[in-house]
């Protein structure tokens, strides 16, 4: 999930200018936008769960996570971000919502508070919800770098589920979904994880419920 802070003050972080050029819907409620440096130039490279911090009106941020699909984060060509409308929040994923192709936004970064861990042990990959976006991204780095790796993706309903459909077609097997409203109810992480192998864990602490 988001979260709203002041605009940073002496940091390190690059201030971008940004144009929205794409825009889906690739869950209920969740927006898809794609942006691309409004100067022509290029964007930073960034790595499996970095962010960026969206400037808000009033001059607050957001953070959102860049999704990386399978191409190169290294020299991305556009920033994609999805963001769920939160219509008891503070406003700032309607104002997202409502941003149009053609307009331009500024933000921060990017900068990366949640990194894969660079071992080379299996990795497990816990997503609820929207958390999965930063994960979509590890997901493709993991594969990148021939590392052996598995997802458990669990989320409310089939609705919901936003890139479900893309991480099944591009990781096949590596791909275990759990939609509460078929299971009878969450997936009850604390037993099930004490009863899997002891993989190192890399884990999206969101969950929309």
């Amino acid at each position: 999930m988001p979260t709203t802070q002041p605009s940073p003050t002496g940091t390190s972080a690059q201030e971008l200018e940004l144009t929205v050029t794409r825009i889906a819907d690739p869950g209920e409620g969740i927006r898809e936008i794609a942006l691309v440096p409004a100067d022509g130039g290029k964007l930073p490279a960034y790595g499996a769960g970095a962010h960026i911090r969206v400037v808000l009106p009033g001059g607050n941020t957001n953070a959102y996570s860049l999704i990386d699909l399978g191409h190169d984060a290294g020299c991305p060509a556009e920033y994609l971000l999805a963001i769920r409308r939160d219509d008891a929040g503070a406003g700032g994923s309607k104002w997202m919502h409502e941003l149009a192709v053609g307009d331009r936004i500024t933000a921060h970064g990017p900068q990366n508070d949640f990194p894969l861990d660079a071992g080379d042990a299996p990795a497990l990959l816990l997503a609820g919800g929207i958390g999965v976006t930063p994960l979509v991204s590890m997901a493709a780095a993991l594969s990148r770098g021939g590392r052996d790796w598995h997802m458990h993706y669990a989320a409310r309903s089939a609705a919901v589920a936003a890139y479900a459909d893309h991480l099944t077609g591009a990781h096949g097997g590596r791909i275990a979904l759990h939609r509460d409203d078929q299971a009878g109810g969450p997936l009850p992480v604390a037993t099930w994880s004490r009863r899997r192998h002891p993989a190192r864990m890399s884990m999206s602490a969101a969950r929309a419920r």
